[in-house]
C-alpha cells in the first residue's frame, strides 16, 4: 500500500506531465506559471519521504521539512528549491525572458527529484520531463548523447595534469541522457569587460555555480557527428574563485581597507564553502548566530593569526540585514554576485557624494527604497537575483510597477488593460497598489515614474 507521501508524489508528478503535454514555444511562461504550486507539493513530499527515512526520530512538519536539507550533502538542492519557491510562489512576473529562465531553473531541479526518487527508491517520476527543452529532435539527441559519452569517458580515465583558468558563466543548460544530468555551460573569461564574442561553450557533469567566478579545468574532447570530428570542451573540475579584488572592493562600501590574496588561508575556506555548503554569501549571513560563529571560526582558524579580515566585513553585512539598515538592499544585492564591474558602478562618483556611513552612490537611493520598481546604479537588475537576497513579501505594488515596465520597454505596449494584471488581485485591489506605489516613490522620480490609469489601462506617466 502506497503511503500518503508516495501518493502526493505521483500525484504531482501526473499533473506536472500532463502540463508539459500542452508546452510550446509561446507558453512556456505560462506553463511555468501553472506547474509552480504543484512543483512545491512534489518538492514537499520528497523531501518528507527522505527525512523520515534519514532521521526516525525527529518528526517534521511538511512545510518545514525542506528547509532543513541546507546543511545535508547530495540534497542541498532541495532546501535550495524549497526557498526559490517560496519566495516566487505568488510573485513571478511573467513577462521577463518569456518564462525561459524559469523554465531552466525549473528544470534542473527536477531532474535533480526525478533522479533521487529513482536512485534511492527505484521510482520513476516525471515522464515527460523532456519536453521542458525545446527542439529536441533525434539530432540534438544524438548530438547531446555523444556529448555525455565523453564526458562519461573522461570521468572514468582522469585527465593529467589540471590547470584552471577563471570564469563567469553565463548561462547554464542542464540535459538529461540515461537517467544522468549534464549541463551545457557558456563561459566567458574573468575580466572587467565582458565581451560576448570572447564566449565559449563546455560541457560537463559538475552542478557548477553561476553567481561567482569560477576556476575551471578542462579537456579537449571531440565526438563525431555526419562522420565529421567536431571539437568540443568538457569540464573536469572547478572551484568557486570569487576574485580578491571583488572582495577587496566589496569591503570598501563598509570603508575597510583589505588586501586578501587567493593564497590566504581565509579565502581558499570560504571558497570550499561556498563549493560545498553554501549556495551564496548571503545563505552565509543568513545563518543563525550560532552556525554562523561556526563557520567563522572554521575559516579564522585557518589563518596565521586566527582572525578572518573578511568576516568582519561580513558582520557588517549582518547587522544591516537584521536591522534593516538603509543601504542593506545594495549590500545583499551586490553579495549575490560579487561582480567587481557591479560593486564599483555602486561607489559615489566624487567625495562626498555617498550616502549614511556607507561607500555608496546617492544614486542607489531609489533602489534602497524600492528594490523591485528601480534598479541599482549603472545595472539593469535581475528579477531572480532579487527573491534570493530580498524578501518579497509587502513589495506587490512594486512588482506590478516592474510588470509595467517591462511591458513598455521590452515589450513596447504604452497601456496594459487593467484585465491583464488580474494576477495582481481585482481593479480596485490594482487602484489601491498604484496609489501606495505613487506615494513611495522618491521626490526626484515624480511625476515621470508615477503609474496612471486611464480607460481600464495603466500606464508610466513618463512615457
Amino acid at each position: 500500500m502506497q503511503s500518503l507521501n508516495d501518493r502526493e508524489i505521483s500525484k504531482a508528478s501526473d499533473v506536472i506531465d500532463k502540463a508539459l503535454l500542452t508546452i510550446n514555444a509561446e507558453n512556456r511562461g505560462e506553463v511555468a506559471v501553472r506547474i509552480l504550486s504543484v512543483v512545491r507539493n512534489l518538492n514537499d513530499h520528497i523531501a518528507d519521504k527522505i527525512w523520515k527515512e534519514i532521521n526516525p526520530t525527529q518528526p517534521m512538519g511538511l512545510q518545514k521539512v525542506a528547509s532543513k536539507f541546507s546543511t545535508i550533502r547530495n540534497y542541498r538542492y532541495i532546501a535550495q528549491f524549497d526557498k526559490y519557491l517560496r519566495k516566487s510562489t505568488s510573485h513571478f512576473t511573467p513577462s521577463e525572458d518569456g518564462g525561459e529562465r524559469l523554465m531552466i531553473k525549473y528544470y534542473r531541479y527536477l531532474l535533480l527529484l526525478k533522479k533521487t526518487m529513482f536512485d534511492r527508491y527505484g521510482i520513476d517520476i516525471l515522464n515527460n520531463i523532456d519536453l521542458f527543452l525545446e527542439d529536441l529532435d533525434e539530432q540534438t539527441k544524438n548530438y547531446y548523447s555523444k556529448v555525455s559519452e565523453q564526458i562519461e569517458y573522461y570521468i572514468s580515465y582522469p585527465y593529467g595534469n589540471k590547470s584552471f583558468d577563471n570564469y563567469y558563466i553565463s548561462r547554464i543548460k542542464p540535459f538529461f541522457i540515461n537517467r544522468e544530468i549534464y549541463y551545457e555551460v557558456t563561459l566567458e573569461p574573468a575580466s572587467e569587460r565582458p565581451n560576448k564574442f570572447n564566449r565559449i561553450t563546455a560541457f560537463t557533469k559538475c552542478d557548477i555555480t553561476s553567481r561567482y567566478c569560477v576556476a575551471l579545468s578542462f579537456v579537449d574532447a571531440y565526438i563525431n557527428i555526419f562522420d565529421v570530428n567536431f571539437p568540443i570542451k568538457i569540464i573536469t573540475d572547478w572551484n568557486v574563485s570569487i576574485r580578491p579584488c571583488e572582495l577587496n572592493n566589496f569591503a570598501k562600501i563598509f570603508n575597510i581597507d583589505m588586501n586578501i590574496q587567493r593564497n590566504h588561508g581565509e579565502y581558499r575556506v570560504l571558497m570550499d564553502y561556498l563549493k560545498n555548503d553554501y549556495d551564496s554569501i548571503i545563505d552565509i549571513i543568513d545563518l543563525n548566530d550560532r552556525e554562523y560563529n561556526i563557520v567563522k571560526k572554521t575559516v579564522s582558524n585557518a589563518t596565521r593569526s586566527k582572525h578572518a579580515g573578511f568576516f568582519g566585513v561580513l558582520d557588517q553585512c549582518r547587522y544591516y540585514s537584521k536591522h534593516n539598515c538603509f543601504g542593506n538592499y545594495s549590500i545583499r544585492y551586490l553579495l549575490v554576485r560579487l561582480n567587481n564591474r557591479i560593486i564599483k558602478d555602486h561607489w559615489p562618483e566624487e567625495i562626498g557624494k555617498s550616502f549614511r556611513n556607507l561607500y555608496l552612490t546617492t544614486k542607489s537611493t531609489p533602489f534602497n527604497y524600492m528594490p523591485y520598481a528601480f534598479n541599482p546604479p549603472g545595472h539593469y537588475s535581475n528579477y531572480y537575483d532579487l527573491i534570493e537576497c530580498i524578501d518579497i513579501d509587502g513589495k506587490e505594488d512594486q512588482l506590478l510597477a516592474r510588470y509595467i515596465e517591462n511591458n513598455t520597454s521590452q515589450n513596447g505596449k504604452l497601456f496594459t488593460p487593467i484585465e491583464e494584471l488580474s494576477f495582481f488581485g481585482e481593479a480596485s485591489d490594482i487602484s489601491n497598489m498604484i496609489t501606495r506605489y505613487n506615494a513611495k516613490i522618491y521626490e526626484g522620480f515624480k511625476p515621470d515614474a508615477e503609474l496612471g490609469i486611464f480607460n481600464e489601462y495603466v500606464y508610466i506617466k513618463g512615457y
